[in-house]
């Protein structure tokens, strides 16, 4: 993930040195020039948030998986959020004239510009301003509903977000009728500005109303149905067209185009195979509650590109993975993938009675020491019971895919207790919401 936070910082560094290397086109109050690179910053972020929401390939290898790049997403649209409220608190000085040391510059005439008397009086113009106070709204309301309205359906909020892209049109109106650094001009904020919100743009534009169209391009037809565990549905799929590639403990994008199923995120549950794929799907709601009533053999499926950077063979020879519940699919595909032999590992899988999946499989692993945890019968999994079965001489690296309260809880007590745990691998099943 560092080299996308490295990726964001530069990003967000480069504007505000070309903003203190520009001058606004006549005078203003410091206030104000702070203020619009307030704004300035709040496009460059909603830039960068549509730029993720893109999905492209290079996001997998800056932020460590397209899952870590939708967390790194959702906390660029609460910093975009907030750089909206200050420069929208802040803009009255905006056109104020400065008499103090300070201060410097002009004001410019964008071809959307609004009256400047009103604006040199801090009051809100007919045109422009408006349009500011519009964006922020817009901003406050669907970045409020999208990051913190956590019992939205995966539709709602996927229409939510399309949403924020009318919002951000309406910000950029704003910025180029109301900037008083001449948007149009040719100083280095300007030029700067305008390749960011060019980008921006465009990658709002793809999001939107394009990638659903083209992204995918691997198509299935479906040859399997199966349950594998109570609420667990196998669909098992062979290509029609080019067969998707993939290494094991990625995850997908899947639509079933008959039954209007869209674009939802599933991890592919077998090793890298050229005549199958299989997805795991557990029914929690949305489409998948749907699923085992209406798909049928004969379905067509198709998928995106692979994405995800959950592997286990970039840790250390000694590993412990921790699954929950549907979690156990990409330790399956681990598994069938085949251990090499320097590995040695420990694979703890935490399920409801009834509702574990492929119990019988794990059973018979040999490559794997496999410890089934019963809640129901045992209780939670914790870590004195990891650590008193592994009983750690040295470091190990600790894979997890399952529930967050019980990523956080195991997190939070295997870093006190006696194991060693170098590094902690997560998958983020639910994508930054």
């Amino acid at each position: 993930m560092f080299k996308g936070l490295a990726a964001i910082a530069g990003v967000f560094g480069l504007t505000c040195l070309f903003w203190a290397l520009s001058s606004p086109a006549e005078t203003v109050a410091t206030s104000g020039e702070v203020s619009q690179l307030l704004g300035g910053l709040a496009l460059t972020a909603f830039a960068m948030l549509f730029t993720i929401a893109t999905r492209a390939g290079v996001l997998d290898g800056l932020f460590g998986g397209l899952d870590k790049a939708y967390v790194v997403h959702k906390w660029l649209g609460v910093v975009a959020i907030g750089l909206v409220l200050v420069h929208f608190v802040t803009h009255g000085g905006a056109g104020h004239d400065a008499t103090g040391p300070g201060s410097r510059r002009q004001r410019g005439d964008g071809p959307l510009g609004g009256d400047g008397a009103q604006l040199a009086d801090g009051q809100l113009g007919d045109g422009p301003d408006r349009w500011g106070v519009a964006a922020m709204v817009a901003f406050v309301v669907l970045v409020a509903v999208a990051l913190f309205a956590k019992k939205l359906s995966h539709e709602t909020w996927k229409v939510v977000h399309k949403l924020m892209a009318v919002a951000y049109g309406v910000g950029l109106v704003h910025y180029y009728g109301a900037s008083q650094y001449r948007p149009w001009g040719t100083s280095p904020y300007s030029l700067w500005l305008n390749l960011v919100n060019l980008l921006g743009v465009a990658a709002a534009l793809y999001a939107v109303l394009v990638y659903e169209h083209v992204a995918f391009r691997h198509e299935y037809q479906v040859t399997g149905l199966r349950q594998v565990g109570m609420n667990n549905l196998e669909v098992t799929a062979s290509p029609t067209g080019r067969a998707l590639v993939w290494r094991p403990g990625q995850f997908t994008f899947v639509k079933f185009p008959r039954l209007g199923f869209g674009s939802h995120p599933f991890t592919i549950a077998t090793a890298p195979d050229a005549t199958t794929i299989q997805l795991a799907i557990r029914a929690l709601g949305d489409h998948t509650a749907n699923l085992p009533g209406t798909l049928k053999v004969g379905d067509r499926l198709v998928t995106s590109a692979a994405h995800g950077r959950f592997d286990h063979t970039t840790g250390l020879p000694r590993q412990v993975w921790v699954a929950g519940g549907i979690g156990i699919t990409p330790f399956r595909s681990f598994i069938q993938s085949g251990v090499p032999p320097q590995y040695c590992v420990d694979l703890f899988y935490s399920f409801n009675a009834g509702h574990g999946a492929y119990l019988d499989e794990l059973a018979t692993t040999d490559n794997v020491r496999v410890h089934l945890v019963n809640t129901t019968e045992a209780g939670l999994l914790t870590a004195e019971q990891i650590a008193q079965t592994i009983a750690p001489a040295g470091p190990v690296d600790v894979y997890f895919c399952g529930p967050r309260p019980m990523r956080d809880a195991l997190a939070h007590s295997l870093g006190a207790s006696a194991v060693h745990v170098h590094r902690f691998h997560v998958e983020e099943f639910r994508f930054g919401r």
